[in-house]
């Protein structure tokens, strides 16, 4: 699977492999297949990005996944809490054929989505 990252308006801070770089508008960065890889906005600023993925799978199922819980107040900006972590990996083991965590490892991710499922969160 091959992801695209185009900033199109303000900074996105970009890691892949450990590595955090500063994106601003007009820059692209292409993740290689397999390689472990996140995103963020440390700002206040609006950040607009276009994520491209190839396949497409469900990563947009995934990604209004993860608009649903921070538009919820489970997640917020300056802390996270058990239950934001819980509703995270319910999110992220539902779309496990195309996320996987790195930190925190997979496994520990899969058991706490089993422990949100059964505390009835859903996403």
């Amino acid at each position: 699977m091959i992801q695209a990252n185009d900033v199109l308006d303000g900074t996105l801070y970009l890691n892949v492999a450990g590595s955090w770089r500063t994106m601003n508008k007009g820059d692209r960065e292409v993740v290689p297949p397999g390689t472990p890889h996140t995103f963020r906005n440390s700002s206040n600023e609006v950040t607009r990005a276009s994520h491209t993925h190839e396949p497409a799978s469900n990563f947009g199922e995934y990604f209004e996944g993860l608009h649903r819980i921070a538009n919820s107040g489970v997640v917020t900006s300056d802390k996270m809490t058990l239950k934001g972590i819980l509703h995270l990996a319910v999110l992220m083991t539902q779309h496990s054929s195309d996320t996987r965590s790195v930190q925190p490892p997979d496994f520990v991710m899969r058991v706490l989505g089993f422990i949100g499922r059964r505390l009835g969160y859903r996403v």
